[in-house]
């Protein structure tokens, strides 16, 4: 068990542990509204994935196997 001088050490150290992690789990909500507005990636690179992938598989589907 702390003594008296350790006991207030903590929770003083408790305390601003407390306040540290509120201060960084509260967000404001334009950040979070910044986040949910758009694609995180363009179409464009949507469109080429796409191409890539399906284009792949075209290939190996009509590749004549020997």
């Amino acid at each position: 068990m702390p003594s008296g001088n350790n006991a207030a050490r903590l929770r003083k150290a408790t305390s601003r542990f407390d306040k540290n992690v509120t201060r960084k789990v509260a967000t404001n909500s334009a950040a979070r509204k910044k986040e949910d507005e758009g694609y995180g990636v363009g179409p464009l690179l949507i469109a080429l994935f796409a191409f890539v992938v399906i284009g792949s598989s075209l290939l190996e589907v009509f590749r004549p196997h020997a």
